[in-house]
């Protein structure tokens, strides 16, 4: 919006005129509405008539109209208005809200690309963690499975009961099996 005379679309203004009697205002679409606006005092224009302009003409539609008898100089004074806004003024403050915008915007785009850059850290750091983690508990597991083997099988040479000679062996067979297949999924799980 711009305007020379304020008071005209909002009258509580002329009493403020010597400070706003001219408004140019441009609005930035954001999520909260901010309006941006530049006032101008008033600017007192003289005006030179030859005559009175307002001066009352008869209503008698019978008269004869006659050339006025004074042509003599005639002053008003124009209140309540500034100077006009030019094509320049109101573009340089469509121009301020766009640079304002992007300014804005890049600011947003700086400190997403901040965010993500931490967060990206973050999941690396979680990553080596649960590999290290990972490796940890292959290697408690591998050991703790074969320590279990080894107790088998030094049980399985001390005693002297075939039948139970035969079911630690076959607890061995089993427990091998479930150590392969610890590895196969240990494996699997770091080729991904």
């Amino acid at each position: 919006m711009a305007t020379d005379s304020l008071s005209k679309t909002m009258p509580s203004a002329a009493a403020y005129a010597d400070l706003a009697s001219g408004l140019l205002a441009v609005t930035m679409s954001t999520e909260v509405p901010t309006i941006l606006m530049w006032f101008r005092a008033e600017h007192l224009k003289v005006l030179e008539w030859a005559g009175n302009p307002h001066k009352d003409v008869p209503a008698d539609p019978t008269a004869v109209l006659h050339p006025r008898k004074s042509f003599e100089e005639w002053r008003e004074t124009v209140r309540r208005h500034s100077r006009a806004w030019s094509h320049a003024e109101v573009g340089a403050a469509s121009r301020i809200v766009r640079l304002m915008l992007e300014q804005r915007n890049n600011r947003r785009f700086r400190l997403l690309n901040e965010e993500l850059t931490t967060t990206v850290r973050e999941n690396e750091s979680l990553l080596r963690q649960k590999d290290f983690l990972l490796k940890e508990v292959n290697h408690r597991v591998q050991n703790s499975l074969q320590l279990v083997a080894a107790f088998l099988r030094l049980q399985s040479k001390s005693s002297g009961d075939e039948a139970l000679k035969l079911q630690l062996a076959e607890a061995d067979r089993r427990l091998n099996a479930v150590a392969l297949l610890h590895r196969r999924l240990y494996a699997d799980d770091r080729s991904r």
